[in-house]
Formats: C-alpha cells, structure tokens, sequence
C-alpha cells in the first residue's frame, strides 16, 4: 500500500514527492550527520592531542635530563671545594684572622667563575665562617644554619641538595652542600646558593616547571607559579607551620591554577587560568635527583576551533546527504513515473489489442482473431495428434427478430446469445463471431462425440431460455454444421465442408446439428 500511495503521489506531484523524501530523510540525517561529524572531529583532535603529547613527551625527557645532568654537578661542587686548601685550614684554625681573609677573598671570586650566587662556609656547629658576600652588608658570616636539612645532611657525610629562601634575602635558590672531612671524621660543611633566576635561564626550557618533593613548584618560567602547589593536598602540609616557613618563607601555599577538563571531545585535557585553549599536562622525575619533577602545559589551540570544525563536517555532511538523497528521490520518482506509464501504455495498447480482436457487442472473438487460434490450434493438433472439432453456428430467423422488434433488440439477442454459450463452453474453447448473426465455436481435445453432445446441450437450452425484451418473450434457436479437423485440410477447406453442414442443418427445417462428413463423403443431419 505505501509502495503504491508513492507511486500515485510520484506520478501526480513529482516535485512535492521529492521535496518530502528529501524533508523527511535530511531530519532523521541530521542526527547521524551529526554523529559522523563529532566521531570524525574527535578523532582528528585525538590525534593532533596524542602527536602533541607524544612530541612534548620527549622533549621534557630531554630537558629533565639535561637539568638532572646540571644539579648532579652542582651537586658535586661542595665535595670539590671541601678539598681546596683554603677551606680546610680555615676549619682547622677557624679563629686565625689571616685564614679566615683569605677563604673570603678565595670564596668571593668563586660566583664569577662558577655558575653560582653564593658560597660559605660553616664549622660542626652550622655557623658560618666564612663567605663570598663576606663584602655586603648582607653577609652571612657568624649566622648559624645548623636547622637546615642541607647541613645536617652534610654532617652525615652525604652530598645534598635543598630548595629554599634565604633567610637574610628572601630569595629562593637552590642549596648545595658537601661535608668537609679531616682525619675520618667531618669537621665542616661547604654550601653553595644557586638562585632560582640563574637555573631558570639557564637550565630551563620555556614552558616548563619543576616542583620538589614536596610539591612545591620551586622552578618555572613564569614567575606566577613559584610558590604554589599541584594540589590541594601537597605533601609541604605534612610539615609544620615552623618548616614551612623556614623554607620557603610562607605557611599557606595556592594551588596551581590548573584543573581537570574533560569535554565531549576529549578527556585527560587540563583548564589553565588565562589560557582559553585546554592543554597538555605531563610530568617526569629528574634523573638522580630525588623527589623532584619537571612538568610542562602545552596549549592546544586548535580545541578553540574545534566546535567551528565540528559545525562545518557536519553541515558538508549534511549537504552530501540531501543532494544524495535528493537525487536518489528523483532517481526512484523519475523510475517510478517511467514504470507506471509504461504499465499504462501497455494496458492501453493490451485494451487496444483487445477491442481489435473482439468483438464490440457481444465480446466474442473477431473472426481474424479466430482464424489465428485455429491455425495454431492446428499446427498443435498435427505435432502432438490432439482431436480438434470445430462448429459454425447460425441463430434462426434473426432476420425476422430486427424485422419486428428492431436492432435493438437484434443486439441484445446476439448479446445474450454469446453470454449464454460462454457460459457453457471451456476456458480453452473459443466463441468467434465469424458474420452478422453467424459465430464459429473452436473446441481443442475435443472429439466428435463430444462435441456433438455438446452442441446439443447448448441447442436445447438456447431453445428453452428466451430473452426478454420490452416485456416480451423472444425464442431463440440455432442451427450448427460441426466437424473434426484433418491434419492434411486447409482452413477455408474445414470452414468450406463445416459450412456445408450448417447449410444442410438450415435446408433440414434449423434447430438442430449436423456432424460434417468426412471430405468425399454424403453430409448427414442429425435431428434432434
């Protein structure tokens, strides 16, 4: 039923069929299109985010490296200058004036030549003996540092390293410091400042910042950051309010402005305060040093376009579909226009086929169309040796009908007539109207006998069943020659010896059958 409410709508409103197809399949596209288009937007920025991480990914191996390798030597600078001479004749005689001017003077050009800020000397007890501001009014000698974990490192005998502020200064550095040993034992600690400035320049790569153990971000290049933790939940807060200023000269600490942002077309990005685009986190430890990380954002500006991209797949999606569809609807419409009118004009031409091979006024086979059956029912009858009878069949005293009740009545005889014996007969039999009120019946596989009995059935009840017309009761009977076919005789031969029969039938008083004799033969009637 759709299928043909489609092809009626098709044939009678082309234009508005394909305009309805297209309205409805372009709504029930858009969501798919919609889909496609995020699916593929998704998986380009996927890929753009996991190239972008895999690329900042070795570079920040690379510059944790490079800076590892930086604070390991630094790191190995107090041992070495624990060795200088200097230093430890200082630490035997810590009270000799001359020694002591001259590990100052010593120590003071060691910032020029080192890439260092400050260095200093302290005895067993943590104070200072001797340093390279020894000169400023911000020096540090007779201040003690015995509470810094650097010191009590170096007196166990280890190199160590430390980030803090510097309790005179305030500014934050890193702290090397190396034991200083005489005879087995450790009798001193060299410590050497190297301020945060000097290793952002000149260890650091943009973009990157370091934290420490504590997860205080200690190194950055934006001066922003320093200071503040990754989390709320640093590791600084297990230390007490007393350490935590001791160290970095502050008790409370921000957060670092960064924060999960996971959207419908990534996850695992972060939300940085003042970039508008999200961007990549990634973390790595510093080789050999401890409890320290390097960590890098990286922009994804291209997520800012992201949503533009997303509306123009889809609308070039979107476009792509409807003029498919469209043309897929005038294709289908165009078919199914073409389809019909062809079953149209073929049931026009089979209607027109039809009126010339019948008869207009009783429906029976035109005589031309008759005589084409014969002569196939013919060719058929000689190949397999099937029986074939045929009859010609005279309606008595027609002339005499139209005489007194007119053509009219004429024709609704001859009408009732031919209903009546299409009534009677087999599908596989035909009735032809071969003249005016004359009509030959074919009877294939068909013998004589049968045909006979037939005919005679029909005679008798044509006889018994009058038409009426105007109220009026018309009798009809009819004469009939009937033959069988012989495979050696002609059309006009059969027509010719069954006609012979009919006129016998009429000339013997009508109203009856007569069986066509063989060719040579004497015709025989048979009455009733």
């Amino acid at each position: 039923m759709p299928k043909r409410r489609f092809q009626q709508q098709a044939l009678t409103n082309p234009v508005r069929t394909v305009a309805l197809v297209v309205l409805f399949f372009a709504i029930l596209g858009s969501v798919l299109a919609w889909f496609a288009a995020t699916s593929l937007v998704r998986a380009d920025f996927t890929r753009v985010v996991h190239s972008a991480q895999e690329s900042r990914s070795q570079e920040l191996q690379g510059a944790a490296g490079a800076l590892g390798q930086s604070l390991n030597a630094m790191q190995q600078a107090p041992a070495w200058l624990g060795k200088v001479g200097q230093i430890r004749e200082l630490l035997a005689h810590p009270d000799d004036a001359a020694r002591v001017d001259a590990a100052n003077l010593w120590l003071a050009e060691l910032p020029g030549k080192l890439s260092m800020d400050l260095a200093w000397v302290m005895d067993a007890t943590g104070r200072v003996l001797a340093s390279s501001n020894y000169r400023s009014e911000l020096n540090l000698i007779g201040d003690r540092y015995d509470f810094r974990n650097y010191f009590r490192e170096a007196m166990a005998g280890r190199n160590a390293m430390q980030y803090a502020r510097g309790v005179r200064t305030g500014e934050p550095g890193f702290y090397f410091a190396g034991p200083v040993r005489a005879a087995g034992r450790v009798v001193g600690v060299v410590v050497v400042k190297v301020n945060v400035e000097r290793v952002a320049t000149e260890m650091m790569t943009p973009g990157l910042f370091v934290s420490d153990h504590n997860g205080v971000i200690v190194l950055a290049d934006r001066p922003v950051l320093r200071g503040r933790t990754l989390t709320d939940a640093a590791a600084v807060y297990t230390l007490s309010a007393n350490e935590r200023v001791q160290r970095y000269r502050q008790q409370n600490f921000m957060p670092m402005p960064i924060v999960r942002r996971d959207t419908e077309l990534f996850s695992g990005l972060y939300a940085l305060e003042g970039e508008p685009a999200p961007v990549i986190l990634l973390s790595t430890g510093i080789p050999d040093i401890k409890g320290m990380h390097v960590h890098t954002v990286t922009p994804v500006r291209s997520y800012v376009h992201l949503d533009g991209r997303r509306w123009l797949v889809f609308a070039l999606i979107e476009t792509a579909g409807i003029l498919l569809i469209a043309f897929i609807s005038a294709l289908l419409v165009f078919i199914s226009r073409t389809r019909s009118l062809r079953l149209q004009l073929m049931d026009a031409n089979a209607e027109l086929q039809r009126q010339a091979e019948t008869d207009f006024l009783t429906g029976a086979a035109m005589r031309r169309k008759f005589e084409q059956v014969l002569q196939t029912e013919m060719l058929r009858h000689r190949r397999y040796r099937r029986t074939l009878c045929l009859a010609l069949i005279d309606l008595d005293h027609f002339k005499r009908i139209n005489d007194e009740h007119g053509h009219l009545a004429g024709d609704e005889v001859l009408r009732q007539f031919v209903i009546s014996l299409q009534a009677r007969v087999r599908g596989s039999d035909l009735l032809g109207r071969v003249g005016g009120e004359e009509f030959a019946l074919l009877l294939p596989e068909t013998d004589p006998d049968q045909a006979l009995a037939l005919l005679e059935r029909l005679r008798s009840d044509i006889a018994q069943r009058p038409v009426i017309w105007n109220g009026t009761q018309l009798r009809l009977t009819f004469s009939a020659g009937l033959g069988d076919w012989h495979g050696a005789e002609s059309v006009e031969a059969l027509f010719a010896r069954i006609d012979q029969a009919l006129y016998a039938a009429k000339q013997g008083g009508r109203n009856q059958v007569v069986v066509a004799s063989p060719v040579d033969e004497t015709v025989t009637p048979v009455t009733e």
